[in-house]
C-alpha cells in the first residue's frame, strides 16, 4: 500500500545523490534508426552531452497561456535509470500540457521521446508520470530537486505504469490526503501519457489563486522510491526549471 505520510516526509527531505549503476534489461522502449541517433548523439552513457548543456533553462518553448510546453530532448544529470546499453527514451520527456476541457475537467498529458511500455515485464520497466501542481496556498509548497529550484508544487498527480496495471492517484503534499483516479480517466499511447481529474477531484485541487494562475510541471520517474535519493529516480522535467501556466478558456475553473 502506498504511504503517503511516509513518501511526504521522505519527499520533503530528498536531495541529490550518487549515481549507482543499473544492470540492463530487455524489451525497453525503442525509436526508429534515425531519431534514435539524433538522440544518441546528444549522450554520453545516458547523460546530455557538454555541447548541449547550454540549453538548459533556455529550451523550454511555452506560447503565452497556451497551456503547451515543448522543448528538446534532455536527461536530468542526476537521474541514475540509464546505462550505455539501457537508456529510457520513455522517460525523457518533450512536450507536456495542463488544460481545462469544459465538461472534463483538468486534462494533463505529456509526449516522451520513446515509445511507452503498457505492459511493463518486470518492476525494472515500470514508469511513473507526475505531473506536479502549484495551487497557490501560502506555505505550502516544496522545491525538492537538486539544481531544479524553480520546480515548486504542493500536490502531485501520478500515473504509475508497473507490472499490476495502469493506476492513477493524486496526492495532496499540503495535508498528506489522497485520491484514486479512475482508471477510465488514464489514457497511455503511443509516446503519449494523458490523465484527465475529473470535476470532483478538481475541487481539491483548488488553493488560493484562481485555476487560471495555477501552474504545472512533469517528470517522469523510473520509480517512486525516495532511496538513493528523490533526484536518482527521476529521468527529466518539462518545464526544465520552472513551472508552466495551466490554460483555462474563458468562463471556466474558480
Amino acid at each position: 500500500m502506498f504511504n503517503i505520510a511516509r513518501w511526504t516526509r521522505l519527499f520533503l527531505r530528498a536531495e541529490g545523490g550518487a549515481r549507482p549503476k543499473r544492470a540492463s534489461h530487455k524489451a525497453v522502449p525503442t525509436m526508429d534508426a534515425l531519431e534514435g541517433r539524433q538522440v544518441l548523439s546528444q549522450m554520453m552513457g545516458g547523460a546530455m552531452h557538454p555541447a548541449m548543456m547550454g540549453q538548459m533553462g533556455r529550451g523550454d518553448r511555452a506560447p503565452q497561456n497556451s497551456g503547451v510546453v515543448t522543448k528538446a530532448p534532455m536527461f536530468y544529470e542526476h537521474f541514475a535509470g540509464n546505462s550505455v546499453s539501457r537508456i529510457r527514451l520513455d522517460l525523457d520527456v518533450v512536450k507536456a500540457s495542463a488544460r481545462v476541457a469544459p465538461g472534463q475537467g483538468l486534462m494533463l498529458s505529456g509526449t516522451m521521446v520513446g515509445k511507452i511500455n503498457r505492459n511493463p515485464a518486470d518492476a525494472s520497466q515500470s514508469a511513473f508520470y507526475v505531473f506536479g501542481i502549484n495551487r497557490g496556498i501560502p506555505g505550502k509548497e516544496v522545491a525538492p530537486f537538486d539544481g531544479r529550484p524553480g520546480i515548486n508544487f504542493d500536490t502531485v498527480v501520478v500515473v504509475s505504469i508497473t507490472p499490476s496495471g495502469i493506476t492513477g492517484m493524486i496526492n495532496d503534499l499540503a495535508n498528506g490526503t489522497q485520491q484514486t483516479i479512475d482508471p477510465r480517466q488514464i489514457h497511455v499511447s503511443g509516446h503519449e501519457v494523458r490523465v484527465t481529474v475529473n470535476p470532483t477531484q478538481l475541487q481539491t485541487l483548488q488553493g488560493n489563486i484562481p485555476l487560471s494562475q495555477d501552474t504545472f510541471n512533469l517528470w517522469p520517474r523510473d520509480s517512486l522510491a525516495m532511496t538513493p535519493s528523490a533526484s536518482s529516480h527521476v529521468a527529466s522535467f518539462i518545464p526544465e526549471n520552472s513551472m508552466a501556466p495551466i490554460r483555462v478558456p474563458p468562463g471556466q475553473g474558480r
